[in-house]
């Protein structure tokens, strides 16, 4: 049997190894607190070392490693072995340092964790931190998967970004994606930790699933998402016949859109890519400020922004039973709707309108006939109001026509001395209260009055023969529409009462009658076929001296002409010049 010679000791890596029994073949000792591997242990025998390098400490075991947001963060490690108070050891996440790790026992360590994202990591413990002898424990490491807490609504053409809050989204790019009711809302990007855009795709609806990927991890909020709502801006004026109208705004739904323009459907209907714009076929309808209501998915939006087209009005005709014809576009589909006002006269300053009577829309849209008050006037201005369905809910439409010109049939000549009045007979003089005026070769005809409108009277200024321009205007001074008709008038023709040859320094003959015009009106005489020279006006309108040769008889022909003009002459004959008893 052998016996150790003297009292031995055992040292790990120059720790004493407190022995609590030894024999000749076996020394059973308490280490010292370590880690590692591959240790040097001296036992010391008779002043003799024997030297191994071949200890080492039990390998860590890691059971768990607490999870860590996205920020990074102090997490704890569990597990066996792990060292003790102060001990040396080092940690990695996915090959990134977890720094400061301190271990607390053999059990428990702590360390912080970088930034980052992803699940089932590996993670790497060694004790001590490094060299040779150190031993490592594998495990693996995820971060907190996403969350999501709200996204912000987005249009529903998909050019527009959302943003999606949250927690855990990391700061990479790499391996993210969003989905939005399981469709792809395209150039993801993590802004911080918290926050992501993304654009979402073109679509509608609201309370939308939002998923968001973050490498292996995902989370779903069931309701995170709602396209706008649809905005209306303003909407094309369709002709009452309907037609294709434009309906612009904003988050229009490419698809699940309807839309009703007055209660009625536009029908044809489809969305712009850009979603602000709705093109479809508009019902026929009437009036102004009506409603535009736009269904989207999830949404229903109003807007009283819908007028149809106001009347058009291209020809106005009035019969002469007094009909009114009027054509156009946009005068609705019903009689119902219609009311025509026509400017029958002028008063001071403004147009007087009246009633166009019994309405009747001849051709739906395009045609109408009424009954027309009486007026006078060209260019009348005619208003033509269509409404939906009461007053609030018109348009008006201007056109003008022409009530009949007044016509000219007669004029009585008159005396040319402005005794006589002139008898003009005609129609369409107007009103009886409507004012007349009366122009004879650019004089007044005075005191024109309106008997009826077919029979007027004036004064004629003084003249002499005609044919003279007669001008009849019928209208309030400063009437636009004031209208004018041209004829004829004519003087009566000169009446020879009495001639007479006088005998004195000259020879002289005097004629006595009427109608021979005022002073300065040409005259010529001829006595017997003999002219009498030198004729003039001696006594207005009644006398004519002229210069003649003596003869004699009685009872001989003169024939007398007047003229003011020289190129107009009335001429009349009578055999009552008498010579002078030679």
């Amino acid at each position: 049997m052998y016996y150790w010679l003297g009292t031995p000791s055992v040292k790990i890596k120059g720790s004493a190894c407190d022995i609590s029994y030894q024999s000749y073949a076996q020394i059973n000792c308490m280490p010292p607190y370590g880690v590692g591997k591959n240790l040097d242990l001296v036992i010391w025998v008779s002043g003799e070392a024997y030297t191994s390098s071949n200890y080492s400490f039990r390998a860590p075991v890691v059971n768990s490693v607490d999870k860590s947001s996205t920020v990074g963060g102090l997490i704890q490690i569990r597990g066996d072995n792990l060292g003790y108070s102060g001990s040396s050891a080092s940690a990695t996440i996915n090959g990134q340092i977890c720094a400061n790790v301190i271990v607390s026992s053999s059990m428990y360590a702590t360390c912080v964790a970088p930034p980052g994202t992803g699940a089932n990591l590996p993670f790497l413990f060694s004790a001590p931190a490094s060299g040779s002898n150190a031993q490592v424990a594998s495990a693996s490491f995820s971060y907190n998967p996403p969350t999501i807490i709200s996204a912000t609504p987005a249009p529903t053409s998909g050019l527009y970004v959302t943003t999606i809050s949250g927690t855990n989204f990391g700061t990479s790019s790499i391996g993210l994606s969003v989905t939005i009711a399981g469709q792809s809302c395209s150039n993801a990007t993590a802004v911080n930790h918290t926050t992501i855009t993304c654009f979402p795709p073109p679509g509608a609806g609201i309370d939308l699933p939002v998923t968001v990927y973050v490498k292996s991890q995902s989370f779903t909020h069931s309701s995170a998402f709602s396209y706008q709502a649809p905005t209306l801006l303003s909407v094309t004026s369709p002709p009452t016949q309907g037609g294709f109208v434009t309906i612009y705004g904003e988050s229009f739904g490419l698809t699940g859109t309807t839309a009703f323009l007055n209660g009625k459907e536009c029908t044809s209907l489809s969305v712009s890519t850009s979603g602000t714009k709705i093109l479809c076929m508009a019902p026929p309808g009437a009036g102004q400020g009506l409603p535009v209501v736009v269904h989207t998915v999830g949404y229903v939006t109003e807007a009283q922004i819908l007028s149809y087209q106001a009347p058009t009005i291209s020809s106005v005709t009035l019969d002469t039973h007094g009909n009114l014809t009027i054509e156009g576009g946009s005068f609705g589909s019903t009689s119902d709707w219609i009311e025509v006002r026509v400017a029958v006269s002028w008063y001071r300053v403004d147009y007087v309108y009246e009633t166009c009577l019994n309405p009747r829309l001849i051709v739906p849209h395009s045609m109408i006939t009424c009954t027309s008050p009486f007026g006078y006037g060209s260019n009348r201005p005619l208003l033509l109001t269509v409404c939906e369905t009461n007053s609030w809910t018109c348009r008006t439409g201007n056109g003008n026509f022409d009530f009949p010109a007044p016509v000219v049939f007669s004029a009585t000549p008159t005396a040319t001395d402005t005794s006589e009045l002139s008898t003009i007979i005609g129609r369409n003089f107007g009103f009886p209260e409507t004012p007349v005026s009366v122009e004879i070769a650019g004089n007044p005809c005075s005191g024109a009055t309106k008997l009826n409108a077919t029979t007027l009277t004036c004064r004629p200024p003084e003249g002499v023969s005609g044919p003279k321009t007669l001008l009849v205007t019928a209208g309030y001074s400063g009437d636009p529409g004031a209208q004018t008709v041209a004829s004829t008038f004519s003087y009566s023709a000169p009446v020879i009462m009495y001639g007479v040859g006088v005998a004195g320094t000259e020879y002289q003959g005097i004629i006595t009658g009427a109608n021979f015009g005022p002073i300065g009106t040409s005259a010529i005489v001829v006595i017997d076929g003999v002219p009498c020279t030198s004729a003039y006006i001696s006594i207005p309108h009644t006398q004519i001296t002229c210069t003649l040769d003596p003869g004699s008889g009685e009872n001989v022909t003169v024939k007398v002409s007047v003229s003011d003009d020289s190129i107009n002459w009335m001429t009349s004959t009578a055999n009552v010049f008498h010579f002078d008893g030679c």
